[in-house]
């Protein structure tokens, strides 16, 4: 028996003129009218970078930059199911595909889809509805999945707010769940390009995957030297505080005190592979394992992609910054909260707070407090994880310098945008500003327009299914 959970549905009466053009763009491209249009937002991660993976809580925002799917069922076999991704080698994720396929799509969670045929399109804000909301998160994680097939160790924000919308404190373990977070009403984030590109699929075993190892790593070495029970199957941060709490027989360990214990446990300034096997292959020579091999059973809980991900790491990295990726994951957990902590506070009148930045009695106004957390944030990608960049640096830099009350790197790092909290009244000169400074030449050169890469962003809704009726 098959059953469809509606996501949220329109009729097409409701289509725009972009989605009207679209279908006739399709009709006349593949000879059959589409079935249904799918709508996504873009989204704009506010704080929680790097912890998604490491089994934290995030908050990003969906914003209104946002793409059309235009599709339709076929009852044949001349679909596009098998296009190889050969076809795309060499893609990045700045470059836009007019065409998308649904590459291993069919392994996910074990569905097959028939045949089909998918346009893209960019795209106007659409309504969402929130009453389906149990279905979004379980949408959210099988997206998820499967970003895993490009070659990327994701943990999920990208997929949960751009299906859930709005601004959401994100969380992972066990599953996707998600909050409404409603921020200030003079909050604008804006959202500025550092002119650069990070290709993270491409130069994944230097950045992004190469972090994601560091994370697991360093979680396994920490459970050493804590002396928890089955290190070698810790594979995030909040795994080791759930574990060492249960060691010590609390209800919880909070995540100052696990700060605390990362820098007595683990030393800066790196380990090299052999220090690591020394730690967690001790009895190599006694099993006659070669350590160069001896990895390979570091990751139980791995799949056989993953293993491929993290051997392509170990085949470049000479050290792992254990102690500082630690020390970022804990305390850019915290940072997550306290700032969630504040918007509620400032929603609900009240409340009080368990977070140092935002109580006590002379408490700085909102924005700042949130602005103060985001500089926190942005120092410690910079400093501790080690994915900001010289344009990403000066970027943030100059955004604060033009009155921005908070600016940080999104989107990993390594490239790519910056997001900066602005006041409402702010906004448009602190945009002139910009444009008159950090892009005055950039642009001329890239030969892009300034819209397209600066803009103001505000929350909006998530995901939308559109039925198209003929």
């Amino acid at each position: 028996m098959t059953t469809t959970t509606t996501i949220a549905m329109a009729s097409s009466s409701v289509v725009s003129p972009l989605m009207t053009s679209m279908l006739t763009t399709f009709q006349e491209r593949y000879g059959m009218p589409a079935t249904h249009i799918i709508t996504a937002p873009g989204r704009v991660n506010l704080i929680g970078e790097h912890i998604d993976y490491a089994g934290y809580s995030v908050l990003p925002m969906a914003i209104s930059k946002i793409v059309h799917v235009a599709f339709c069922y076929c009852h044949n076999e001349n679909g596009n199911e098998n296009e190889s991704s050969e076809q795309h080698e060499g893609k990045n994720e700045n470059e836009s595909n007019e065409e998308s396929s649904f590459i291993e799509i069919h392994h996910v969670n074990n569905v097959s889809f028939p045949p089909g045929r998918f346009s893209t399109d960019p795209a106007l804000p659409i309504p969402n509805d929130d009453t389906h909301h149990a279905c979004l998160e379980t949408l959210a994680d099988i997206c998820r999945q499967a970003e895993g097939y490009i070659g990327t160790m994701g943990g999920g924000m990208d997929q949960a707010i751009s299906v859930c919308g709005n601004a959401r404190l994100v969380s992972f373990s066990p599953t996707v769940k998600t909050e409404k977070v409603i921020l200030p009403d003079d909050a604008v984030f804006v959202i500025a390009h550092s002119l650069t590109n990070a290709e993270k699929a491409i130069d994944a075993h230097l950045s992004y995957n190469k972090r994601v190892v560091e994370m697991m790593l360093s979680c396994k070495v920490l459970g050493v030297q804590l002396k928890l029970p089955n290190v070698l199957q810790l594979k995030t941060f909040k795994q080791v505080q759930e574990a060492y709490a249960l060691k010590i027989e609390c209800a919880t360990v909070n995540l100052d005190d696990m700060a605390t214990l990362v820098t007595s446990q683990l030393h800066s300034g790196g380990y090299s592979y052999v220090d690591i096997a020394a730690i967690l292959s001790p009895s190599c020579d006694d099993e006659n394992i070669d350590i160069d091999d001896a990895w390979t059973t570091w990751f139980p809980h791995a799949s056989s992609e993953e293993l491929v991900w993290i051997g392509n790491v170990k085949k470049s990295a000479s050290t792992y910054a254990l102690q500082e990726r630690a020390l970022h994951v804990y305390q850019e957990a915290l940072r997550v909260h306290a700032f969630a902590d504040a918007c509620r506070r400032n929603n609900s009148f009240g409340i009080e707070s368990k977070y140092d930045f935002v109580k006590g009695k002379n408490m700085k106004p909102l924005l700042e407090m949130l602005g103060d957390l985001m500089n926190s944030s942005h120092t410690s990608c910079k400093d501790l994880y080690d994915c900001s960049s010289t344009e990403l640096d000066t970027l943030v830099k100059t955004c604060l310098d033009l009155g921005a009350v908070g600016s940080r790197l999104t989107g990993a790092g390594w490239g790519g945008s910056t997001v900066s909290l602005v006041a409402q009244e702010n906004v448009e000169d602190f945009m002139n500003s910009l444009k008159e400074t950090f892009y005055a030449t950039h642009i001329l050169e890239k030969n892009q327009h300034f819209n397209d890469i600066c803009f103001a962003a505000v929350p909006t809704s998530g995901v939308s299914i559109y039925n198209v009726r003929t």
